[in-house]
């Protein structure tokens, strides 16, 4: 059996991120996945970098103040997967008061130095070209980053892979155990069991955190936990402006509009307590009537269910202060314990968010310090995740390609920037025409793209590579979604996210 200094359980956004943490400062790693990478909570986010402008209503400067911080260094280093984005908070009788949101815009803008331009008030000009049903009194706008959840997660494992950690996909642990040298981990994958050893475990199965450690039988977590599911919409583009819209709902909840795809409106999300985790997180009908009463309610469009592209849920654990859903912090803590035998650790993280990933996985490495006392510093507010240069947007990188790649049809190399930056050139390689890409298989979507999905990001059926890898199961019509599938052979069996 292999020797690993951390095993890692999760391939989400912070197990990725704990695995590159590590690797980068010189541990031997492994990461178990039980699917693909990014399949669970991670890819069922609103795919917004924010601040969480509403978390000052909580007087939770300190963590707006983080989330603000790494904003700007995924702006710095990832910038071809985050982008600035407008938002407008529509003010009226039954909303935030208009001094609060002031207020509030006034800490925010100025709690870390900031790239992006500061909030202002919407001229009564601004105001008509909102294009809501009902014409608020007062509207601001204000700036916070939207991304691809799904790709920053694949970032950060072809980043931990690029320093020696070791990724392991459809590999479910399926027990933990204690001996005198070390933990014995095994898994259970498609050829069969498959063992390996561990100095050290991180647990980062996010609301599966209670499900892993019952089922494995490892130190449970002493910190009690709230499940929390929140779902969104993907329909038709409600309205031809650029910002996204962040709506105060009757019962207080703020539900954002966030332009999608080009053609698309993403809708969420809801929150609401739930007592146990599902093996696969599905939109309550509840929810689904919640927010296409809210599309109604806001321009004055009735969505039926044959209008709605896609719709998925996704499960938060978060910390539980005994507050409602929409007011539970969305901070995290790292719960490190020992086996009280043999004391060999086991790291928990609970709670956190997709903005404060890096952040997160920082202090859990640092949490091993102990143990591994030759680790060196952390580093990660200097790494540019593959496919990134610093200060780079996806539109340079387009702008380079453009030049580079005349034979290449300016749609594909806009999709290809925006999905893996400069590995497009990876991805071309020595081609000097599109008939050397392979079958076109989609429109703007070749065998070659296919396999270098395959060989080089984990991707091993069509629903990771139409649906959270490129998207193009939303773009592409269902005639020929259906045919790729029937083309090679698979169910459609997908979740949208």
């Amino acid at each position: 059996m292999e020797l690993f200094d951390l095993v890692v359980i999760g391939g989400g956004i912070h197990g990725c991120g704990v695995a590159a943490d590590a690797a980068g400062r010189g541990l031997k790693v492994a990461l178990f996945e039980k699917a693909d990478l990014g399949a669970g909570t991670s890819s069922a986010s609103t795919k917004l970098i924010h601040g969480g402008l509403r978390y000052l209503e909580s007087y939770e400067f300190s963590l707006v103040r983080q989330c603000l911080m790494e904003q700007r260094l995924l702006l710095q280093n990832a910038g071809y997967l985050v982008q600035p984005l407008p938002f407008v908070i529509p003010v009226d009788n039954n909303t935030r008061p208009l001094w609060m949101i002031n207020l509030g815009l006034f800490f925010y803008d100025r709690l870390t130095a900031r790239s992006m331009p500061h909030s202002t008030i919407l001229s009564a000009q601004d105001l008509e070209k909102l294009e809501l049903q009902k014409k608020p009194k007062a509207a601001f706008r204000y700036y916070d980053c939207q991304t691809d959840d799904n790709r920053l997660v694949i970032a950060d494992a072809l980043l931990a892979t690029s320093l020696g950690a070791k990724i392991y996909t459809h590999h479910e642990v399926t027990s933990v155990v204690s001996t005198e040298e070390s933990w014995i981990v095994k898994t259970q994958g498609k050829f069969g069991p498959y063992f390996v050893k561990a100095k050290a475990i991180a647990n980062m199965t996010g609301p599966w955190l209670k499900n892993v450690t019952q089922d494995c039988q490892l130190i449970t977590s002493q910190t009690e936990v709230k499940l929390v599911q929140g779902a969104h919409l993907i329909v038709p583009k409600l309205y031809s402006g650029p910002d996204a819209l962040a709506y105060q709902h009757d019962d207080g909840r703020l539900v954002f509009f966030v332009p999608y795809l080009e053609k698309f409106t993403l809708v969420g999300t809801t929150e609401f307590v739930i007592d146990k985790m599902p093996q696969k997180p599905t939109i309550d009908p509840c929810e689904l009537t919640y927010l296409k009463d809210l599309v109604s309610k806001v321009f004055g469009k009735n969505i039926k269910d044959n209008d709605i592209i896609g719709h998925y849920a996704g499960v938060r654990a978060l910390i539980d202060s005994n507050k409602s859903a929409s007011k539970a912090t969305r901070d995290y803590k790292v719960e490190k314990m020992y086996c009280p035998h043999h004391k060999h650790p086991i790291v928990h993280l609970i709670g956190g968010k997709i903005t404060t990933w890096r952040l997160s996985a920082e202090d859990i490495v640092s949490s091993l310090k102990k143990e591994f006392p030759l680790m060196t510093a952390p580093w990660t507010t200097k790494k540019i995740l593959p496919g990134a240069r610093v200060n780079t947007s996806s539109h340079m990188i387009f702008e380079e390609l453009c030049r580079d790649f005349p034979f290449i049809n300016k749609e594909l190399l806009k999709r290809w920037s925006q999905t893996y930056g400069l590995r497009t050139y990876n991805l071309i390689g020595l081609r000097s025409s599109l008939k050397e890409f392979g079958a076109k298989i989609a429109d703007n979507l070749y065998e070659a793209e296919i396999d270098f999905l395959m060989s080089t990001e984990w991707a091993q059926n069509l629903d990771d590579i139409l649906f959270r890898r490129t998207k193009l199961g939303l773009t592409l019509s269902p005639p020929e979604v259906k045919l790729i599938y029937d083309w090679f052979g698979q169910p459609i069996t997908h979740q949208i996210s």
